[in-house]
């Protein structure tokens, strides 16, 4: 069992591309404050932890493209940043760059990390918001790269991204589809994205999902309310 005192609820877990470590995201008692966790699966002992004042943060994810990484990013409705535990099992972590004058008023609710061989050098995260853009960074320097603003409509609240495939689950139970090997530079893709998609249109809205693995091909299980 993976425990602490101070843990009131969780609201995130992940586990580590080397299979070593659970990242945890909660909440003190006191729901003002946020709860970093990093446990040691073998030892069940705690990592690193960290408390944090960032409000309605929902999501902490690691970074699984990047080979012996221990890096992840932690996603509040307001907030992006980057979070890396170093050699001394430190955390350290940098804000994310972006212009917040374009995404005002906009929440970001989901995220996903995509390392393609169609990219050279270069690895995405996708971050989905409230008012149905899609944010793509650049995971080597933490800034945008561009955002699609208002593409879609409704809450883009999933995101999956496959090797050659992009896919959103949208609030109002649209799940929409994009074949990535068409592009090969990624200063294409935001213009790909931006064309007509694959649409599939379900009875009810999908609130998790997952696909086997990178090999598998492009099939995604989806969960539905």
């Amino acid at each position: 069992t993976l425990t602490h005192n101070k843990l009131h609820k969780i609201s995130s877990i992940d586990i580590s591309p080397c299979e070593n470590y659970i990242l945890g995201l909660g909440h003190s008692s006191s729901e003002d404050h946020g709860l970093l966790f990093i446990w040691e699966l073998q030892s069940g002992l705690i990592v690193s932890n960290t408390l944090f004042a960032v409000p309605r943060c929902h999501s902490a994810k690691w970074n699984s493209k990047i080979k012996g990484s221990l890096e992840f990013v932690l996603v509040a409705e307001e907030n992006i940043t980057f979070w890396r535990l170093n050699h001394l099992r430190n955390l350290e972590y940098q804000e994310a760059v972006y212009d917040r004058l374009v995404l005002k008023g906009q929440k970001f609710l989901s995220v996903s990390f995509l390392e393609s061989k169609l990219f050279k050098d270069t690895s995405f995260m996708f971050v989905g918001t409230s008012q149905g853009s899609l944010m793509i960074f650049d995971t080597r320097s933490n800034t945008l790269l561009f955002t699609c603003n208002r593409f879609l409509k409704g809450s883009i609240n999933l995101v999956f991204s496959l090797p050659h495939r992009l896919i959103l689950c949208t609030e109002d139970a649209g799940v929409y589809s994009w074949k990535l090997d068409l592009v090969s530079d990624p200063s294409d893709l935001a213009k790909l994205l931006e064309e007509n998609p694959d649409i599939l249109l379900m009875d009810s809205k999908p609130f998790c999902g997952s696909f086997p693995s990178e090999n598998s091909g492009n099939e995604v299980f989806l969960d539905y309310f």
